[in-house]
């Protein structure tokens, strides 16, 4: 799925971890392009649970944090705006839906 979202040039590092109220979390380090993704470590049989589905909906969050970022900015052009949105673009057409 990485290389679907055209997240290679990111390091994604995934990892099993208690989360009381979420089934995961991310972290970014500071550093560019690194993200930490941990996982809830526990099993609620009263809801569904796929850690493969989790991941990759992590993964969605990764993909669109460009978009976010640059939402929350205060110093944003509009060639900002588009170059990302045809990226975003680019990357739907390639998948296979």
């Amino acid at each position: 799925m990485q290389k679907k979202l055209s997240l290679l040039g990111w390091s994604l590092y995934f990892s099993l971890k208690r989360h009381d109220d979420s089934y995961a979390q991310i972290d970014d380090d500071g550093e560019p392009n690194v993200i930490n993704i941990s996982l809830c470590d526990r099993y609620d049989p009263s809801m569904p649970f796929d850690v493969v589905k989790i991941a990759q909906h992590e993964m969605w969050h990764v993909f669109l944090r460009g978009i976010v970022r640059l939402g929350k900015s205060r110093f944003v052009g509009e060639h900002q705006f588009y170059d990302l949105e045809e990226n975003l673009v680019t990357v739907l057409e390639g998948l296979d839906v």
